[in-house]
């Protein structure tokens, strides 16, 4: 009787973590990093507009990134150069700078111009989009800056993190610098999993009793 209170207290808690934990919501991650003799930007995720305030449509290089703007901030926008205007949101919170040098537009890439600007007119910081961009649906692009380092280009290894809304609004951009940041299982993926343990625990125990 004992080992199959402990079988069941082992179910227990491979279940707990699945249903007690918030569930992620979804967000927008950018990677920057170092591939070979180039500099590689990836980004992926979706965006949900309804926390942030429409400030204007504006003019986009794509796929630029800029490590220190004489006002104060910093720019990382992925996708491909001569891109279509983007539209700026305002109301998301977040580090003010990451990085140091100037200018750069990228040699190539494909995709939805998306990014952010730490402090655009003075204003920390604003968060860009394709004009037209339904909140919600999916966005993806790519950047690549030939012959170069993210020394060269000015920029700082770390994550960088912006954030805005409460509760169902909520939603956050994330900007790796460096190495990409170790993908974390899905909600869904992790249910599995834990679901997949407690119905095996659960057979020993049948078999037991």
């Amino acid at each position: 009787m004992k080992s199959s209170r402990q079988l069941l207290s082992l179910a227990a808690l491979a279940l707990a973590p699945v249903l007690f934990t918030p569930q992620a919501k979804g967000s927008f991650i950018m990677n920057i990093s170092q591939s070979g003799s180039n500099v590689v930007g990836t980004g992926s995720g979706t965006l949900n507009l309804a926390a942030l305030t429409f400030a204007g449509d504006y003019g986009s290089n794509g796929g630029e990134v800029w490590g220190h703007i004489p006002i104060g901030g910093s720019l990382a926008d992925l996708g491909p150069p001569a891109s279509p205007k983007v539209a700026g949101y305002t109301g998301a919170t977040g580090p003010s700078s990451f990085g140091t040098g100037g200018d750069h537009v990228a040699s190539s890439g494909s995709g939805n111009p998306a990014g952010l600007n730490s402090d655009f007119q003075g204003i920390r910081p604003y968060i860009f989009v394709p004009e037209g961009y339904v909140s919600g649906s999916s966005l993806s692009d790519t950047s690549t800056w030939d012959g170069t380092t993210l020394a060269a280009l000015g920029l700082t290894v770390g994550t960088y993190t912006y954030t805005w809304g409460t509760g169902a609004t909520a939603d956050s951009l994330t900007l790796n610098i460096g190495p990409a940041a170790p993908s974390v299982p899905e909600p869904g993926s992790l249910c599995l999993l834990a679901t997949g343990g407690a119905a095996l625990l659960f057979q020993r125990w049948r078999k037991r009793a």
